[in-house]
């Protein structure tokens, strides 16, 4: 399957580094070093043949002639003297498609600083796994001095963007850009095969085996371990994802318990409230029904439903309602005016210099004022 791997390095004088070997190592060519007169040829012995190279925004130089004039335009002991970007090519694709997605990465990082890149595409090491098809990006810390093809002197001052200070935002760039063009070349292909940039505990994953440093990845694979360590810390990884799984479970089946607890706690308390009162939950007396079922969810009615039949429901009263012949009269005299107060009629009032009755109104005067 495809897998997602990015390393971006500096070169630096300060770790013995020289532009014109790491060219050579990753070319597998011979190249000639001008500050001491040496043929440096570092790809030999067991190393993985070279599939392909080129060299991007190179200004008409030559593989020798471009990094034997990087190394002259650094004069510090601690210079960096290269920079470079090591991709896993996805072994879905075919050789060709793989050779098109580095160039097409290689072309990116010469846009973006106006560098030259020696692409350099190799085969699986043969001790190693033969699906680690990979490519090296090897490009200068400096960009071109101007934007003619034929001004071959590059910048006094290098650009920063991959230095410390500010080489977090710029890495994440990178990283999803590639994450993006090696998903694109999969989909055109049609393959489903998906790859990410985030980290295996970003993902929800476990991985594979665990992360070996150089030092210790050098070690066991110049003594033949490599492949024993990487089975036992696959079985370590296991069974501590066992473990893992095996604590959720019984996290998930503490919570079961209580939630069980409190449901019982709850009937129980229930129960007691319904012999204490006499009554169900609802205020209904306890019958037959109500303590095997209710009704209303067993869809059956009870045994003397016929008393709650309508039609034995007795009506009420004139006197009980309010709606007597006495009453009806009583409003009708009110909004006719003929009515009275204390069996008077609305004529018998008393009227005073203050008051005066008004018809219409109930025999109920309203106040009024004199000379008003």
């Amino acid at each position: 399957m495809a897998v997602y791997h990015m390393d971006i390095k500096a070169h630096s004088r300060s770790l013995h580094t020289h532009a014109i070997a790491l060219s050579s190592y990753r070319s597998g060519q011979r190249l000639l070093c001008d500050a001491d007169g040496k043929v440096r040829h570092c790809r030999r012995g067991d190393k993985s043949a070279v599939l392909y190279t080129c060299l991007i925004n190179n200004r008409d130089l030559s593989r020798e002639r471009l990094w034997n004039k990087v190394e002259k335009m650094e004069k510090r002991k601690d210079s960096v003297v290269a920079r470079e970007m090591e991709l896993a090519l996805p072994v879905e694709l075919s050789q060709e498609q793989q050779i098109d997605l580095s160039v097409a990465m290689g072309e990116r990082i010469a846009q973006r600083y106006n560098c030259a890149v020696d692409v350099a595409v190799h085969y699986p090491d043969r001790d190693g796994d033969d699906r680690n098809f990979h490519v090296h990006l090897l490009f200068t810390p400096r960009s071109w001095a101007g934007n003619n093809v034929n001004e071959r002197e590059f910048a006094q001052r290098k650009y920063r963007d991959l230095n410390r200070a500010s080489a977090k935002e710029e890495v994440l760039f990178w990283r999803n850009l590639w994450e993006e063009k090696v998903n694109q070349a999969l989909e055109k292909c049609g393959l489903e095969e998906r790859v990410s940039s985030l980290s295996c505990e970003a993902q929800g994953k476990m991985k594979k085996y665990e992360h070996f440093d150089f030092q210790k990845y050098q070690y066991l694979r110049r003594t033949n371990q490599l492949e024993d360590a990487k089975r036992a810390s696959r079985l370590g990884l296991e069974i501590r994802r066992e473990e893992l799984e095996l604590e959720d479970l019984v996290e998930i089946r503490n919570e079961l318990i209580i939630e069980k607890e409190k449901l019982l706690a709850k009937e129980k308390k229930y129960a007691g409230f319904r012999e204490e009162t006499g009554r169900s939950g609802r205020g209904e007396p306890l019958t037959s029904e109500t303590e095997s079922g209710d009704y209303r969810e067993t869809g059956k009615l009870p045994a003397d439903s016929d008393k709650f039949d309508r039609g034995s429901i007795p009506e009420r009263s004139h006197e009980q309602s309010g709606t007597g012949p006495d009453n009806s009269q009583r409003e009708q005299s009110l909004l006719t005016g003929t009515g009275g107060v204390n069996g008077r009629s609305s004529g018998e009032l008393e009227t005073g210099p203050e008051t005066t009755a008004h018809e219409g109104t109930g025999g109920l005067g309203r106040r009024t004022w004199d000379g008003i």
